[in-house]
């Protein structure tokens, strides 16, 4: 990686971290960790404590990263090599020092008033989808993808309007909430919706988008984690599916493409990938929809640090088409002010992950949005963050419209027609 390459500026919002500093004892269930702070030299060393076991990296800026310390095992076997791996890790960074003993204490308001305030639960985001269903039966469809380890139904919506033959309609899919306590990437996605539905027939943009796409999203990926996180008040990332001597994989470690880079083997980890590829129900619901639909476009919501993301994850080097990944989306990030970049180059590497997968196997135009400065912002600043993304969200969704694929992913003959509704250019030429 080139040197300067991580010279971002985000917003670490330390300010609210310390201020809840001590603010509540810690879950009778135990803390989930704490948040520390530390200067590094090499890209190398946040991989070595992201595949350490003990530590996962949550933000970069320059050369100063913040991190989560999960609690380490304190007796066996497991305990002496993760002690080692550790050691090894934390030796190769400087200024290691506490923000906050207890990571949980970030819910500290959400916890002390005993609900999510203006964030969706699970039920409440499945009472929405249904109402929005109901009221809008000519544009939308609901379809429950699969299922999770605790029987929660993976709920998705399918938007189109009326032009054209729907099976020569390109098919983009817009998620959220792939990882527990990022409550506001689930937000985006209805905010998006309600703008689509309330906007057809009316505006003319969104009436055209609204026609020439099958437009796919999923608010909720992992409603098991959310589930948790929101009735434990906890800093909870990953599913609960039941694991050799612990709970959850991070589903957005658990892909085929990259598996294992930059990934935990320990399973007390929050970047835990799985004991193999596909191992989830999520992740295997994910894939039989994309084989299903052949998106031409994916856009996965997260939280946080403001960076528009693709590929590759996997490592450094530079895909096939760098150069489109590039223009696309930097065009994105003029319009919300984020950062844009190759996940590996301005963050740390990331094997496993959608956006790799879905680019490469799938050959799909694949991106993520980090949203915001902290994993669960106010909720007063839900609609700020959402508003401030729309423009570049649209502007997704425009360019999935008679748009070429990748060079990678399904083969020619087995990729959907793509009518020529209206071209790209005419609506947004990309410089």
């Amino acid at each position: 990686m080139a040197s300067g390459v991580r010279s971002i500026t985000l917003s670490l919002g330390l300010g609210a971290f310390l201020v809840l500093n001590g603010a509540f004892a810690a879950d009778p269930a135990g803390s989930t960790g704490k948040l520390v702070r530390l200067r590094f030299s090499d890209p190398a060393q946040l991989e070595a404590l992201n595949t350490s076991g003990q530590y996962e990296v949550v933000e970069v800026k320059g050369d100063r990263a913040i991190a989560i310390q999960h609690p380490a095992p304190t007796a066996g076997k497991l305990a002496a090599v993760l002690a080692k791996r550790v050691s090894l890790a934390e030796a190769g960074v400087a200024g290691l020092e506490t923000v906050l003993e207890n990571v949980d204490d970030q819910l500290a308001q959400f916890r002390a008033q005993g609900n999510v305030g203006k964030y969706h639960t699970y039920a409440s985001a499945l009472a929405e989808l249904a109402d929005l269903c109901s009221n809008y039966p000519n544009l939308l469809k609901s379809e429950s993808i699969g299922k999770s380890y605790e029987g929660r139904d993976l709920m998705a919506v399918r938007l189109t309007g009326s032009a054209g033959l729907e099976a020569e309609k390109p098919k983009v899919l817009i998620f959220g909430l792939m990882h527990a306590r990022e409550w506001i990437s689930a937000e985006l996605p209805f905010y998006l919706l309600r703008y689509l539905l309330t906007n057809y027939g009316k505006d003319p943009e969104a009436t055209k988008i609204v026609d020439n796409l099958s437009i796919y999203i999923l608010p909720v990926s992992n409603p098991d984690g959310l589930e948790y996180s929101q009735t434990q008040f906890k800093m909870w990332r990953k599913n609960r599916s039941p694991q050799d001597g612990g709970t959850g994989v991070d589903v957005n470690r658990n892909f085929t493409v990259g598996f294992g880079a930059g990934s935990s083997d320990y399973v007390d980890s929050d970047v835990y990938h799985g004991k193999a590829p596909n191992s989830e129900l999520e992740t295997r619901a994910f894939c039989s929809l994309f084989e299903r639909e052949k998106f031409i476009a994916s856009l996965s919501f997260h939280s946080y640090s403001e960076l528009v993301l693709y590929s590759w994850g996997k490592d450094t080097s530079l895909p096939p088409d760098a150069v489109e990944l590039t223009k696309r989306g930097k065009a994105m990030a003029d319009l919300n002010g984020y950062t844009p970049g190759q996940v590996a180059r301005i963050l740390y590497t990331a094997g496993g992950a959608t956006d790799d997968t879905f680019y490469q196997t799938y050959g799909a135009w694949a991106f993520t949005f980090e949203l915001g400065t902290e994993f669960v912002p106010a909720d007063k600043k839900i609609e700020p963050i959402c508003k401030q993304n729309l423009p570049a969200v649209l502007l997704f969704l425009k360019t999935a419209i008679d748009s070429a694929r990748p060079t990678t992913g399904i083969a020619r003959q087995d990729r959907p027609k793509i009518s020529n509704f209206f071209s790209l250019y005419d609506i947004y030429p990309l410089k």
